[in-house]
């Protein structure tokens, strides 16, 4: 039997005892804070071992490098002194870190990201501070020395361990490349598509136990050079900015509540110039059009966003992306969140999320946990692979026919969501579908546009006969929108332009609302024509409100695009650069800038509160109202 080498019997002891007392600190971690998470099983803590590596792997890279190289030169004293002492330091500054979060958790309810050392860079007040911070909370320094002596007392039980070690040349490249393996698989956090990230721990515990999954050096680590917000001083303080937008959300009840099942349809880059329904007649949906005919349409309709993996927390949280990363790859996305799944859970309603894609694509499946759904469901679930497109996922038709055959097994009321797939790139038809159904238009994407119309038509026919059916509604609309062959979208306004559609099938009544409305209004207006009260933060309002002065917010490179029933503005954070009259002046060719309406005036004045409000709740952790 070939025995491993000197370099990686050193390597499985340290790497061990530094797991073992991330463990440690995890597990204390919880019994300070024992009020705020739930019991966690054990589970979570073999769990936490994942994203524990993830950092040590990081931090232990030079002491690692040494024992990858085929020579065993860690029995040398110099050496062993030089990489135990660096294997000392990190273990301490870890240890330290975890340490700090453990009382630094109860006033921001997140662990710690990157962007505490700039502002603890900020003025004098963290030096102030750390003197009453240690006479507060001795025994967080009595923590830190006992796991620090944990980890002495590992070490040397580890050193008398009578270890068998082989100086074979073949044994050391058999251990290197061992080694290197687990590195390459600790680094990344396992086998997955991608690197886990913040985000993925929802994945494996409830969202009140995410903090406690996660360490410290993970979230700093993974927070480094991440784009982070700064707070916003437009107005002196929080309360004269909610003069102009106030981010509390009240749904009141005008009638008695309704408690429909609710069917959440997004279908990938519907562009609104693709449907005919808004434009004449002209487009790539004759299903969708006919539905149209009988619902509740939005006529100025606007995405948050340029990317699918911005739509979600828009749609389901009311939260537009406002900065250059996605909500959930940004350092605040293990922040606490509402959602529409949560809102309508204290109503008794049940909720799924099904996307045909790989499960893990864009984290999906991490923030739909996040949110609070009670379950996702992925490619990995679908049971027939010979559906699958040999890119992205299974193809729309199938999927959601298995889509229609899952609802049927919900308990009532329930909320259930769908992500369609196939308008994406490679626009690749189907070999078993009926091509001149869709035969295309000037853009590769307009058959797939067809194909996704021929899918909503199959499974409406399918649910329509559903015992479900009469007691739901179904709100279609779109991630964001795609490439544009009609100069009337061609503009920066156009390009966010998307289809929001309310259908219920017990009133089949027709409306058409120009108010203008964004993906961050779904969930007020979804809740509000339930008739089911709630109070929670969101950036947007229920569209049914007369009250409710429409607008939609975006942000792409650097620049915010605010939009409200008669203006454009354009605003790099600083200073609005443009502004123009869409509706006496929809082509922009006249800046307002300069002649400066006082209309423009309260636009400004409501796009910065939003802003304002938007990096504060953020930074803060404050998307969630104090209960």
């Amino acid at each position: 039997m070939l025995k491993p080498s000197l370099a990686f019997i050193h390597f499985v002891i340290k790497t061990a005892v530094f797991l073992m007392v991330m463990s440690a600190a995890r597990l204390v971690f919880w019994l300070i804070n024992l009020d705020y998470f739930s019991t966690p099983g054990i589970g979570l803590f073999l769990q936490g071992i994942r994203f524990d590596f993830v950092p040590v792997v990081y931090g232990l890279a030079p002491f690692y490098l040494v024992h990858l190289i085929p020579v065993d030169i860690v029995h040398k004293a110099i050496v062993r002194r030089i990489l135990n002492a660096y294997f000392m330091l990190v273990l301490v500054i870890f240890t330290f870190v975890n340490c700090v979060d453990m009382i630094y958790f109860q006033f921001t309810l997140k662990r710690s990201t990157w962007d505490i050392f700039r502002y603890a860079a900020i003025g004098d007040d963290t030096l102030t501070l750390i003197p009453q911070f240690i006479a507060d909370y001795w025994y967080i320094l009595l923590v830190f020395a006992a796991l620090i002596i944990l980890a002495w007392f590992l070490l040397k039980k580890g050193s008398q361990l009578r270890w068998k070690a082989s100086s074979n040349p073949g044994a050391r490249i058999v251990s290197t490349v061992v080694m290197a393996g687990i590195l390459i698989v600790g680094a990344r956090g396992g086998f997955q598509l991608k690197p886990i990230g913040i985000i993925n721990a929802s994945r494996y515990t409830s969202v009140q136990n995410v903090p406690l999954l996660l360490n410290t050096p993970f979230t700093l680590l993974k927070t480094v050079g991440a784009q982070r917000l700064e707070y916003k001083h437009y107005f002196k303080d929080a309360r004269e900015a909610e003069r102009y937008f106030n981010p509390v959300v009240h749904i009141e009840s005008h009638s008695a509540p309704r408690k429909k099942n609710v069917v959440v349809i997004i279908m990938e880059s519907l562009s609104r110039e693709y449907i005919g329904f808004y434009n004449g007649g002209q487009g790539y949906t004759p299903f969708l059009d006919s539905l149209m005919r009988h619902s509740l349409v939005f006529n100025n309709a606007y995405a948050n966003g340029k990317k699918s993996i911005e739509a979600l927390p828009a749609i389901f949280s009311a939260l537009p992306n406002l900065m250059n990363e996605a909500y959930y790859k940004s350092p605040y996305s293990g922040n606490r969140l509402t959602s529409l799944a949560l809102e309508l859970k204290k109503y008794g309603y049940h909720s799924r999320f099904y996307h045909g894609g790989k499960n893990g694509t864009m984290d999906f499946d991490s923030y739909i946990k996040l949110a609070g759904f009670d379950g996702y469901y992925g490619k990995n679930e679908y049971p027939n692979t010979s559906d699958f497109d040999g890119n992205w996922g299974i193809y729309d038709i199938p999927y959601f026919q298995y889509f229609a055959s899952e609802q049927e097994k919900m308990p009532q009321p329930f909320l259930s969501g769908i992500f369609s797939l196939s308008a994406h790139h490679p626009y690749k038809l189907p070999e078993d579908f009926d091509h001149s159904l869709c035969p295309g238009g000037e853009l590769p994407i307009h058959r797939m546009i067809c194909y996704a119309d021929v899918a909503l038509r199959a499974y409406f026919k399918t649910v329509s006969s559903a015992s479900w059916y009469h007691n739901s509604i179904f709100l279609i609309t779109a991630d964001h929108t795609a490439q544009s062959s009609n100069t009337k979208y061609n503009n920066a306004r156009g390009t966010y332009a998307i289809p929001i559609i309310l259908f219920d099938p017990s009133k089949n009544q027709p409306e058409v609302i120009d108010r203008i409305t964004q993906q961050a209004d779904i969930t007020p207006t979804i809740l509000d024509y339930l008739g089911l009260p709630a109070t929670f933060i969101g950036f947007g309002g229920s569209a049914l409100q007369s009250d409710h002065d429409g607008f939609a917010i975006n942000y792409l490179n650097n620049i915010y695009q605010y939009i409200d029933r008669q203006y454009v503005l354009y605003f790099d954070g600083q200073k609005v650069i443009k502004a123009i009259d869409q509706i006496n002046d929809p082509l922009g060719a006249k800046n307002l800038v300069k002649s400066s309406p006082p209309e423009i005036q309260s636009s400004e004045n409501r796009m910065k509160a939003i802003i304002q409000s938007y990096n504060r709740r953020l930074i803060d952790n404050q998307l969630v109202l104090n209960e």
